[in-house]
């Protein structure tokens, strides 16, 4: 590298995506082949590189050990050509070994993903969707250590298959929100869920709902601000793109529910709604319904390591 045409160090680069990326540096000088290697030979070299001939290449075969290939031939830093290349192969059986390790590593990072995604354990539906967390934890752990939560009184999970849409997972978890807000007591939200449901779908038709493609995400804050407001109230609703188990635990902790809007997994492009938490010594669980049954399910927090998706949350 150089700076305002001074040389200020280099970096040796691995060209082995399975190895250390930085296999050796210095902040001063020049690389050791540079400085030993006959000027003649590195000019091949360079002009090899800005060439479609692949021959001419400095090759690293350990700290402060290079060799130049030029033309079919090995040349060391003491400017003499290699007659035994096995000592130059022996690179190529070290970037083996390394490939070897790096298959090792991917197979280690596999069972570290299997172990959360993964598993058949008790009380477990797929992955981190859960349907009972003390049958989950007892099979898993054999031990667990409650440390808190809490959760939203009478919140009613309502069945998907009970109304008149497909793909409308959104507008049934809206309508869920809404029929809990009901029952706390803002009475100008219609009693019926069906009723509920009916407003809610023409406020998702407004914003692009079909029954082929369901609902983009990006609007159901719109989709809850206009039916809310159709029942009277103003309410402030927001999509959050980065979020945390805080994002759940602060809303429950203000009374009040928010859509998980998931990506992929076992609720993969699906909405469910989220009114309360668990947090135990050996995992975190959030409490949902997920509107294709009634009952409460449970989402595994440490499991949610690399989903995509969105929450919405609103305020009156």
């Amino acid at each position: 590298m150089k700076t305002k045409g001074k040389y200020s160090g280099y970096i040796t680069v691995s060209s082995n995506v399975d190895e250390t990326p930085i296999q050796e540096y210095s902040f001063e000088s020049k690389p050791i082949f540079e400085e030993k290697v006959q000027p003649t030979l590195l000019e091949k070299v360079k002009k090899d590189k800005t060439s479609k001939n692949k021959n001419g290449k400095v090759i690293y075969n350990g700290p402060l050990e290079y060799y130049v290939e030029v033309d079919g031939k090995y040349i060391d830093m003491d400017n003499k050509e290699v007659n035994n290349v096995d000592k130059i192969k022996k690179n190529k059986a070290q970037s083996n070994r390394n490939n070897d390790v790096a298959q090792q590593n991917r197979n280690l990072k596999q069972l570290i993903k299997d172990s959360y995604m993964g598993g058949d354990y008790s009380g477990q539906l797929d992955g981190y969707a859960i349907s009972d967390r003390f049958a989950f934890m007892n099979d898993r752990w054999g031990s667990y250590t409650y440390q808190g939560g809490k959760s939203l009184s009478s919140f009613t999970g309502l069945d998907m298959d009970n109304y008149g849409g497909s793909n409308d997972c959104v507008v049934v978890a809206i309508s869920t929100l809404a029929n809990w807000y009901d029952s706390q007591g803002k009475s100008s939200i219609p009693n019926s869920t069906y009723d509920i449901y009916s407003d809610v779908l023409v406020n998702a038709k407004a914003h692009g709902y079909t029954q082929s493609n369901g609902t983009d995400p990006t609007v159901i804050d719109n989709i809850i601000e206009d039916s809310f407001s159709d029942w009277g109230y103003n309410v402030n609703a927001s999509n959050t793109y980065v979020w945390s188990f805080s994002t759940f635990t602060n809303q429950i902790d203000a009374n009040r529910p928010a859509l998980y809007n998931i990506g992929s997994g076992y609720y993969s492009a699906h909405t469910v709604s989220v009114f309360g938490y668990k947090e135990y010594d050996r995992a975190d669980f959030l409490m949902v319904k997920d509107n294709w049954t009634t009952s409460t399910r449970y989402i595994h927090w440490q499991a949610m390591w690399n989903e995509i998706g969105s929450v919405t949350t609103f305020t009156f």
